[in-house]
């Protein structure tokens, strides 16, 4: 939640618009979007374990995991976190913002 991103205060919806993207290096990345943590939506308990019962994550774990409650299969659950960034897509005004979806 520290990260917070810089929403636009005009559109309270405009967090929908970010997410974290969480990689384990060039193996592995899974994304979060902002509204399954913020508060203010889902508000979901997204954690970065760097230890478990009071000890140090185990040495094949790395120094953080990303923990993701409810994921189905633990799908989310990356170990050996390497970065986080905090992004926002970047929208493509060519796009006719009246179709339902865009196939690429």
């Amino acid at each position: 939640m520290d990260a917070e991103p810089q929403s636009d205060p005009d559109h309270p919806t405009d967090a929908l618009n970010w997410y974290a993207l969480v990689s384990a290096g060039s193996a592995r990345s899974a994304i979060v979007a902002w509204a399954e943590i913020d508060p203010m939506f889902e508000g979901k308990p997204v954690l970065v374990a760097y230890e478990r019962d009071g000890q140090p994550l185990p040495f094949q774990q790395g120094i953080a995991q990303l923990i993701v409650p409810f994921d189905r299969g633990s799908t989310r659950a990356i170990a050996n976190v390497r970065t986080i960034s905090l992004q926002r897509p970047q929208i493509d005004p060519s796009v006719d913002s009246d179709a339902f979806f865009t196939v690429r």
